[in-house]
């Protein structure tokens, strides 16, 4: 019945010659879609026709053939996530998590990296993605062509940047984070201008690029990260007491302020048992000299580095960890924080940037107050000066949000799902097909 409805709903709209060459060409799509995957180039010349944007647009659509339609425009149009590969940091996962739920929803996904090997393209292959290495931009012109690619997503990585691509394939940046050498790239800056949409993973990363990147507001879109299910849904009962901290070594990680904050924290309170686990890359390289001369006044304060980003052992260390702190200057959306709040972990973050949208859906979150200096979205000489030597005031601040953070033995795992994975993948499927 829903087809005749349909037949006489179309006559009436359209006329009966009108109908009658529609229905012909909805019944060879049906055609098409069941034995595409046996007759490829058949189906190639199908779509180089272009009968099948007229069919989408005009034929009249039913809930229950919604989906089948969805999935063919997805199929015929892939995208590609444009990313660096210097190692398994919060964005590569974070692309490799969102291509994988767009995957899930019947989008084709193709994964471009632009600098060669490492642990992300291995963890890329085995999720199953179509995996390209693109060292030039030649290669990337000729992924878009033959894979006739519809959107470019671009995070954080510009070398393959220029007029020629936003000329080619429509091109949505991700800006993942504010930084200051970006307001001074004025090669980046006037490419923006020609970009279809930019995403913005918080509010505060909206506003930066508005106000200092001078970022078109119609063309700003604000998806907020968010992370799969880890499935640590239990909420965290025992009393450990292991400290975690998880980002790659950059001044406005402030670590040494951690560092420095925590010490005090132990000797004040006189007890030992508690640990603080760094995670990330070059904490070694750029924090071992300092840690170890602090700790020479101190030996019974327990601080380990962990250089890991393999998912499986991360999993293992947010288990194990009893706290997570974060106490940036900036951040556009700590992913770090998300994966420990889905562990169940007490988390404490500092008040900037995109993470303070964290707090208030997340009541429990313990805040950091007093690192982002007044009146500034960033100074690149106050984050380079806390780093290496954060004042008394700035680790009172971070001492006291972790002896309240030890206080707390649960959180409310329930406000977690505010930042659900298939809502923000949901957010980038409708933007591509705005967009299209």
């Amino acid at each position: 019945m829903t087809l005749v409805k349909k037949f006489y709903r179309t006559v009436v709209h359209f006329g009966l010659r009108v109908t009658l060459k529609k229905t012909f060409k909805y019944v060879r799509w049906r055609v098409v879609k069941k034995y595409a995957r046996y007759r490829p180039a058949n189906t190639q010349n199908f779509v180089n026709k272009n009968d099948l944007l007229a069919i989408l647009k005009t034929v009249p659509r039913e809930s229950d053939e919604t989906q089948t339609i969805l999935e063919l425009e997805a199929n015929l149009t892939p995208i590609l996530h444009l990313v660096e590969n210097f190692d398994t940091g919060g964005l590569e996962r974070f692309v490799l998590d969102l291509a994988w739920g767009q995957m899930a929803k019947n989008q084709k996904v193709l994964i471009g990296f632009t600098h060669l090997g490492g642990q992300m393209e291995k963890e890329a292959l085995s999720r199953g993605f179509e995996v390209y290495q693109l060292s030039n931009f030649d290669d990337l012109k000729g992924l878009i062509t033959n894979q006739n690619i519809s959107t470019c997503f671009i995070h954080h990585s510009y070398l393959h940047l220029n007029l020629e691509l936003l000329n080619l394939v429509r091109v949505v940046e991700v800006l993942h984070n504010p930084y200051w050498w970006q307001a001074e790239n004025t090669g980046l800056m006037s490419l923006r201008r020609e970009m279809e949409s930019i995403v913005c993973v918080s509010k505060y990363v909206a506003d930066y690029a508005i106000e200092v990147l001078n970022v078109k507001e119609e063309l700003v879109h604000i998806i907020p990260n968010a992370i799969l299910k880890t499935g640590e849904e239990q909420l965290r009962t025992k009393s450990g007491k292991i400290f975690l901290n998880v980002a790659n070594f950059a001044p406005q990680k402030n670590h040494l302020l951690l560092v420095k904050s925590f010490i005090e924290f132990c000797t004040e309170m006189d007890d030992y048992d508690y640990e603080l686990w760094l995670v990330g890359q070059n904490l070694y390289s750029n924090l071992g000299p300092h840690i170890e001369k602090l700790l020479t006044k101190n030996r019974r304060v327990k601080i380990k580095i962990f250089h890991t980003f393999v998912s499986e052992e991360l999993h293992s260390i947010y288990k194990e960890a009893s706290f997570y702190i974060m106490p940036s200057t900036f951040e556009g959306f700590s992913l770090a924080s998300l994966e420990a709040l889905s562990f169940g972990l007490p988390t404490a973050i500092s008040g900037c940037g995109g993470v303070y949208e964290i707090k208030k859906h997340l009541p429990d979150v313990v805040k950091i107050p007093g690192i982002t200096p007044a009146n500034s979205i960033l100074n690149k000489n106050y984050i380079d000066s806390t780093c290496w030597n954060p004042t008394e005031d700035q680790i009172a601040s971070v001492k006291s949000a972790i002896i309240e953070l030890s206080s707390i033995k649960r959180i409310d795992f329930a406000a977690v799902t505010f930042f659900d994975h298939s809502i923000m993948v949901d957010k980038y499927q409708r933007l591509i097909r705005v967009i299209q």
